[in-house]
Order: structure tokens, then sequence, then C-alpha cells
């Protein structure tokens, strides 16, 4: 009976491990069909994300001073400085009698200040203009605006020195460094405040330190526009030999009365002559030779052709020659004392190197 028993335990125990066993297997297939869950991606691009970039700021300090007041407005990034301003930014240096910084834009304004006339209290002059200067450039307006980072600027009244030539003009807008546009122009070899002579032009573009470019241009003496008048002009400003216009200067002549001497034009004011030298035309040939063309006009009628020239070769020789021819009229047409005469002059100077030949020479006019 024992026995039945223990053999009847041992079948149900066998049934139920096998069920369970099934059981198991079954669940495993199961779970190997289920699909397994992906990870979704993000949907958010990272170029969609707008990322500030940190604001950019200058690269040097922005040094300032004044006279009587510094006004700080954290509100609108301004400071004012007034009387005597100065301010000093790389290889910039600005002096004026107001001005404004404006780091919201990274610009400054300079203007001048109205003071009381010593001389008369109810009237107001004009002092301290700014004056701009970058490195050897200088420059003197009536106000400007500039862009201490792109370096561009708008000036009104501008008076500069360029070489021997003053440029005065009235609107000049600066692109960069090398580059400037200049809007009602004069410009000239005379120093004095009020020049006695001048060539105006509407428009110019200059290059500082190279060249000055105009377009049509009229010449200006004593304040009165002549008949003289250039369809454009080009005027080098370098130091180094370049072809170009060259601008006569004034003086007088009381024989042949008013004139325009070594090219322009004549104009009479007085008995006293007047004249413009040195004027004419500046060729380069080549780096051995040169070519100077010019002409004199009087106020009475006489007149002169110019040319002169320069020829040089290292270590072998070197001269020059010059010719003039001039068609004089002297005393007055009508009266006993009235003539014409013509005179020509020829000249030439060679010479060979000491080196080469130290006794040629030769020379003759």
């Amino acid at each position: 009976m024992k026995s039945n028993l223990s053999y009847i335990v041992f079948i149900f125990l066998t049934f139920l491990v096998s069920s369970v066993k099934a059981q198991l297997t079954d669940s495993g297939k199961e779970h190997t069909n289920i699909p397994e869950k992906k990870i979704p991606t993000d949907t958010i691009s990272k170029d969609s994300l707008k990322i500030k970039k940190p604001k950019e700021v200058l690269d040097a300090k922005v040094i300032h001073n004044a006279k009587d007041y510094v006004v700080q407005n954290v509100k609108n990034k301004t400071v004012t400085l007034y009387n005597e301003a100065v301010v000093n930014y790389n290889d910039i240096n600005l002096k004026a009698g107001k001005i404004i910084i404006n780091y919201a834009n990274n610009t400054v304004f300079a203007t001048g200040i109205y003071e009381k006339d010593s001389l008369d209290e109810t009237k107001k002059i004009y002092k301290q203009r700014p004056v701009f200067k970058q490195g050897e450039q200088e420059s003197k307006q009536d106000s400007i605006t500039f862009n201490f980072k792109t370096k561009k600027a708008l000036v009104y009244g501008v008076n500069t020195k360029e070489g021997e030539m003053l440029v005065y003009g009235e609107k000049t807008k600066r692109v960069n460094d090398s580059t400037i546009y200049v809007r009602n122009i004069r410009f000239t070899t005379s120093h004095k405040k009020n020049p006695d002579y001048y060539i105006r032009t509407d428009k110019a573009k200059l290059v500082p330190g190279k060249k000055i470019i105009v377009g049509a241009s009229q010449m200006v003496i004593a304040d009165v526009p002549t008949p003289l008048y250039l369809p454009f002009a080009y005027f080098p400003l370098e130091k180094k030999r370049t072809s170009g216009f060259l601008i006569p200067s004034w003086g007088e002549n009381s024989q042949q009365g008013f004139f325009l001497q070594n090219g322009g034009y004549y104009f009479v004011v007085s008995q006293q002559g007047f004249f413009l030298q040195n004027g004419g035309y500046y060729f380069v040939v080549n780096d051995y030779f040169d070519l100077e063309l010019t002409g004199d006009i009087y106020s009475n009628g006489s007149w002169a052709i110019n040319s002169r020239s320069q020829y040089y070769v290292r270590y072998k020789y070197s001269g020059n020659f010059s010719f003039r021819y001039q068609n004089l009229i002297d005393g007055i047409r009508g009266f006993n004392n009235y003539s014409k005469r013509a005179n020509y002059n020829i000249s030439w100077s060679h010479s060979q190197d000491s080196k080469s030949s130290p006794n040629s020479r030769l020379s003759a006019s």
C-alpha cells in the first residue's frame, strides 16, 4: 500500500515539472516575437537652437578726458565730454570742444563749442573745432562722426594737408583708411587762411599720402572764377616720382601785368601783376628719364612755353635738357612804346660718371 502511494506521488511530481517546463519554453518564444522598443531620437535640431554669441568689444581701451565735465549715461551707454575734450584709441587722437562717445554702436561724435567773443560779448565764436589725428594724417573739421570698429567717418568742413597741398572740403565720407570721398572741394598750395588761388571741384577721391583724383574743376583767383577748366585731374601726393599735374603758385610782375606762370590763365586786377608759377604737367617716362611741360600767360598777351627733362643711369651718365620759348609784348597797344619780340633758349648738360670717365662733361646753351 505504501509503495503504491509512493509511486503515485512520483508520477504526479513528474507531470508537474513537465508542465512548468513547457510553460517556460512557450513563454520564452513569445518574448522573442515582441518587437524591441526603440529610443526616440531628439526631434529638436541643433541649428534651431539660437545660441547668443558674446557681443564683440573694442580691441583697445578708449581713454578720455575733459576740462569742464564728463557725464556718463549708463542707460544709453554714452559718455559726454565738454571743453578741451580728448579721446585716445589705438593710434587715433581726437580733440574737440565737445565729444560724445556711444559704446552701444562704437561711435564717437565731435564738434566745436560756441564761446563769447572777448571783444564783443554779444557775439559768439565757434571754437575748439575737432582735430582728428591718426598716425601721420591730421585734419581739422567743423564736426566728425567716427566708428571705432569699421573705421568709417562722416566729416563736415574738413581742412587737411596732403604733402604741399592744402585741401578744403564741405562734406567728406571716409570709407576706410585708404579711401576718402570729398564733396565741394578746393585745394591749393597757398598757406593763407583765405587762399589767393585754388582749384575748385564738386567731387574728388583722396588716397592719403598717394593721390587726389578730381572730376571737372575750375581755377579760381582772388575768389573770381576764371575760364580755365579741366575735365579731370590727377595730383600725386607720394614722395617718390609720380606723373601728375603741377599746381601753380601766385606771384607778381610789374612789366607784363597779372599772369599765370608755368601753366594757367591770367586775370587783371590792378597795375601790379600777379602770377601762378610751377604749374603744368610732370611725366615719369621710366626709371631713368622724366619730362616736365609748363606754360606762362601774362595779362598783356605775352606767353611762353617751357620744357625740362632729366635723365640718369647709375654708374654711367646723367644730364638735363631744357627748352623755353617766349612771345613777349612790351608797352600798351596803340602807344609808341608798344613792341613785340620772341626769345628762345635751349640748354643741355651731360656728364659721365666720375668712376667710369672722370673728365667727360658737356654743357651747351
